[in-house]
């Protein structure tokens, strides 16, 4: 009798369906270059199902994924062509889409299959993860126009009647759709760029072509890029990482794409997940994606539990007439610096105004113009101590930037990263990813003066925050 109720008991922790309800689709942030067409679904499979998912649930999931198509491809009409003998008409546009399914689940042994039950199933922790792979294939008249893949992965944990909840396992088969949804419904544009704008496909080319025509340059091997710790993922946690070295309009900012691949690297070992960090390097650092990802993106992503960081590495300005802080986007004309950069104060009030409960901003530039990673228009004089950098009204914002304001933020040629960037980076490791802001900052102070003294330099890191306990806040979980 233990045996057949074992094996029923099996039977049901394995046959959770896989094909959930997912939340209404919201509005991309990536441009849809087939805006306004017909679109016939061809084909729509989903390999690996469960053996509880019928062909109306499946029917269900398809019937969302055009809704998605609707709403993010923003086609103007999608016919369900995949019946059999469904005709699709010469030269219109259609797509095929798949979904492979996957769970690795931490599965439960005979024995303890038995002592689940003879304990009512009351304490049996349960953890795994769900993974699914998707794919949209975009053609017309035969020719493929778009192929688009995406792969999305969600972890689930219980303890509590762990054998007999399937919810948790549901809600993350529900994450990982509405991810892949979110990602192949919007084809890549008929140029061949990834969801790009035609504009952005130019800046592209052109910055490949000057990669392609440059010297060789030195190759870098410091020992903080790696990170030698490793946190527990947390998928509350989010970061949008800005590295600018090679400007479209004005001078570099030396090693500043190392800067931001680097912290990208440690931001992950700390425990944000890796879907969950945006990197913008070089030409992707165009104010238009810094507008996409902060003032659209984070606020949808973010929830209250939330820690975010903002990181930049790149050049600051300052506008000579309002004495105002810029950051400087790849494609920044600092004559016209209210146009086209990115205002300190914009960002703080954008940041603060998430519903995050953590907020640290980490900026190796600086804002008078003096030099280092600062740039005024030509002819202009440094402002030094005049720049207004937006610190009036921090609410829950921690700030983490290079040097006071009449300083310059310096690099380190040996290690080929910011000075501050770098001693940041090896504070992280020393400190096996398990500091504070405030002990971080501790850290950073004397070894970036004694780096600056070296070059016959002043530079010292500030620490910027409305409550003294906010330095309090750790970087890692």
């Amino acid at each position: 009798m233990p045996a057949v109720l074992a094996a029923a008991f099996l039977s049901a922790c394995a046959s959770s369906p896989r094909i959930v309800h997912l939340s209404p689709p919201g509005e991309s942030l990536e441009e849809s270059h087939f805006a306004g067409e017909e679109l016939y679904l061809k084909e729509f499979t989903v390999k690996n199902k469960a053996s509880s998912d019928t062909k109306e649930a499946e029917a269900g999931l398809r019937a969302q994924f055009i809704e998605h198509l609707l709403k993010q491809g923003r086609f103007s009409k999608v016919v369900d062509a995949t019946s059999p003998g469904m005709p699709v008409p010469p030269g219109s546009l259609s797509m095929s889409a798949g979904l492979q399914l996957s769970i690795q689940d931490d599965h439960m042994s005979y024995n303890k299959a038995i002592l689940s039950m003879y304990t009512l199933w009351s304490i049996y922790p349960r953890k795994g993860s769900v993974t699914i792979i998707g794919n949209a294939t975009t053609s017309r008249a035969g020719r493929t126009l778009s192929s688009r893949s995406w792969t999305s992965m969600q972890e689930f944990s219980y303890v509590l009647f762990g054998g007999l909840r399937t919810g948790p396992i549901q809600e993350a088969f529900k994450a990982c759709y509405e991810d892949i949804f979110t990602h192949i419904s919007v084809p890549m544009s008929p140029e061949g760029g990834p969801g790009v704008s035609k504009g952005e496909l130019e800046t592209l080319v052109k910055a490949s072509v000057e990669k392609a025509t440059r010297k060789e340059e030195k190759a870098y091997d410091s020992d903080a890029d790696k990170a030698t710790y490793k946190a527990p993922e947390s998928p509350d946690d989010f970061a949008v990482v800005v590295g600018i070295e090679k400007y479209m309009q004005v001078p570099q900012a030396d090693f500043g794409e190392r800067d931001a691949q680097s912290m990208r690297e440690h931001l992950s070992a700390l425990g944000f997940p890796q879907r969950n960090i945006v990197h913008l390097s070089g030409s992707m650092a165009t104010k238009s994606n810094l507008e996409k990802y902060l003032e659209h993106w984070l606020p949808e992503k973010v929830n209250e539990s939330s820690k975010v960081v903002f990181y930049f590495s790149g050049h600051g300005a300052p506008d000579i007439d309002s004495k105002q802080a810029f950051l400087v986007p790849w494609d920044a004309d600092v004559k016209f610096l209210r146009q086209t950069g990115y205002p300190l104060k914009k960002l703080y009030a954008q940041l603060n105004g998430l519903k995050a409960k953590e907020v640290l901003v980490v900026l190796d530039s600086c804002f008078s113009g003096a030099g280092g990673r600062s740039v005024l228009p030509k002819g202009a004089r440094p402002l030094v101590a005049q720049v207004d950098e937006g610190l009036e009204q921090l609410g829950k914002l921690v700030i983490l930037s290079a040097s006071e304001g009449s300083e310059i933020a310096l690099s380190d040629d040996k290690q080929g990263h910011g000075l501050f960037t770098y001693h940041l980076l090896k504070g992280l490791n020393e400190k096996m990813g398990a500091s504070t802001v405030k002990a971080l900052y501790e850290y950073l102070v004397p070894r970036v003066q004694d780096g600056a003294r070296q070059q016959n330099r002043d530079q010292t890191p500030k620490l910027s925050a409305a409550d003294a306990g906010l330095g309090a806040m750790s970087l890692g979980r």
